[in-house]
C-alpha cells in the first residue's frame, strides 16, 4: 500500500476514534447557580429557615441537572459500537505493518469515556441517592457502563495486535492444496519465483 494511502487510512481511523462518543456539555445551568447563590445569601444573614428553603430548591435543581447530564450520555455504547464497526472496516485487508498505535488510541478513548460515565455515577448520582434524591435514569446509566465495558473487552481482544498469536492452521485448506499438487494443478515454487522476478537457483537474490 502506498504511504499516502496508509496515512489516509490512519487519519480516518483516528477521526473515528476521536468521535467514538458524542461531546458533552459541561456548563452549569443557571437555575442551579441561582439556587446556590440564594443559599449563600441566606447563610450570610443567618436565616436558617430561608437557608433550608433555598437548599431544598438547590437540591431539586441539582437533581434535574444530574438527570439531564445522564440523559445526554445515554446511548454511548451504541455510538461506540457503530464507530468500532467502521474502524474494523477501514483496517480490513490493509497490509500495514501493524495497528498497535491505533489500538492503543482506541483503548485510551474507551477508558476516557468510561471514566466520564463512572465519575457521573459515583459522584453526583450517588450523592443525590444517599440524600434520598432519586435520579430516574441511574439504572440506565449503570447498564450503559456495563455494556461499554463489555464492548471495550471484545474490541481489544479481537484487535490485530502485532504480538498476537498467528491464527490456527486451516488443515482442510492444506489437504486440498496437497491434493491439487498430486493432480498436477497449480504453479510450482520455481515458476512462482521466476514470475516474481527471482532466480529459483538463488532465492536470496
Amino acid at each position: 500500500m502506498p504511504h499516502t494511502a496508509s496515512k489516509v487510512t490512519h487519519d480516518s481511523l483516528r477521526a473515528e476514534i476521536e468521535g467514538l462518543v458524542g461531546q458533552f456539555d459541561a456548563s452549569i445551568p443557571q437555575s442551579l447557580t441561582q439556587a446556590l447563590q440564594s443559599c449563600l445569601t441566606a447563610r450570610d444573614y443567618h436565616d436558617i429557615i430561608l437557608l433550608r428553603s433555598h437548599l431544598i430548591a438547590a437540591l431539586a435543581s441539582l437533581q434535574k441537572v444530574v438527570y439531564e447530564a445522564v440523559q445526554k450520555r445515554l446511548g454511548w455504547p451504541q455510538q461506540a459500537r457503530e464507530a468500532c464497526q467502521r474502524i474494523f472496516d477501514l483496517i480490513k485487508g490493509c497490509p500495514v505493518e501493524n495497528w498497535d498505535d491505533v489500538g492503543k488510541a482506541l483503548e485510551s478513548r474507551f477508558e476516557e469515556t468510561l471514566k466520564i460515565l463512572a465519575d457521573l455515577r459515583d459522584g453526583a448520582v450517588k450523592s443525590l441517592q444517599e440524600h434520598e434524591y432519586d435520579v430516574d435514569n441511574a439504572d440506565q446509566l449503570e447498564r450503559d457502563i456495563e455494556e461499554l465495558q463489555k464492548l471495550k473487552k471484545s474490541v481489544l481482544e479481537n484487535w490485530p495486535w502485532s504480538n498476537q498469536a498467528l491464527p490456527p492452521v486451516d488443515r482442510g485448506m492444506v489437504a486440498r492444496s496437497r491434493a491439487a499438487i498430486v493432480r498436477g494443478e497449480g504453479e510450482s515454487i520455481d515458476d512462482l519465483i521466476r514470475r516474481l522476478g527471482g532466480d529459483p537457483n538463488n532465492p536470496g537474490r
